[in-house]
């Protein structure tokens, strides 16, 4: 069995890491779509 050092602080910053990736993700798509035109947006989704 592996045991990996587990603190507080590993902890606290992965969970950081995590919400910062989902955010920069987030925001990237989301700024991606709103630079979309709506008719051109429909036209890839079909």
């Amino acid at each position: 069995m592996l045991h990996a050092p587990l603190s507080v602080g590993i902890l606290v910053a992965a969970v950081g890491l995590a919400i910062l990736g989902g955010l920069v993700a987030g925001a990237i798509g989301g700024w991606r779509a709103a630079r979309l035109s709506p008719a051109e947006a429909l036209r890839s989704a079909a």
